[in-house]
């Protein structure tokens, strides 16, 4: 009988781990991004919407880190058909004045939810603010309305310059240095 059960068991556990987490194989890429959807992407002045698609748990806010690699993650909200919502990234450029889209490491700037609900993605950030952008549409919709099948947030995650860091980990970081280094145009 207990064979029977940590075999079943076993299965269970090796179908789990078979499963596609993270995303849908059949990934929506920025080139099928239609015009209509870009277009209210890439606005500057865009409203943020609440997180009523899908719930970004990472960034969870404005954030400080000492790492250009960063994993931005995020889950279905209930009730959504996750296999429907496509994820769009986007970065300010400061240069332009305008959001473009933000490939992440494996070169997608947009992909689907997936079956499973979750998304985790991995993106390589400049030193400094970055202003980031995550869109969230229902793709199933004809067109797209802010609020109710499109989600905007909007978070920005500063990386600190590599000698803040080690200033901070010896202790000999004032603080008008360390908010210099956030803010590079701050005068003393």
């Amino acid at each position: 009988m207990y064979k029977k059960i940590i075999f079943f068991l076993i299965v269970c556990l090796a179908l789990t781990v078979c499963m596609p987490v993270f995303a849908n194989p059949e990934e929506e890429n920025a080139d099928s991004l239609n015009e209509e959807i870009l277009s209210i992407v890439t606005e500057k002045d865009s409203e943020e919407t609440e997180q009523f698609l899908v719930t970004i748990t990472r960034p969870d806010g404005d954030e400080i880190t000492h790492r250009k690699s960063y994993v931005i993650c995020g889950v279905a909200n209930e009730g959504k058909i996750p296999e429907n919502l496509v994820v769009v990234l986007l970065v300010y450029n400061e240069n332009t004045e305008e959001y473009e889209l933000l490939e992440n490491i494996d070169g997608e700037s947009s992909w689907a939810v997936g079956s499973f609900g979750m998304f985790t993605k991995e993106v390589m950030l400049k030193e400094g603010a970055n202003k980031i952008k995550i869109v969230v549409y229902d793709n199933s919709a004809d067109k797209w309305q802010a609020g109710e099948n499109l989600q905007i947030n909007t978070f920005t995650v500063t990386v600190l310059k590599e000698g803040i860091r080690q200033k901070i980990l010896n202790g000999t970081l004032k603080i008008s240095e360390f908010f210099q280094g956030i803010l590079p145009g701050l005068a003393n």
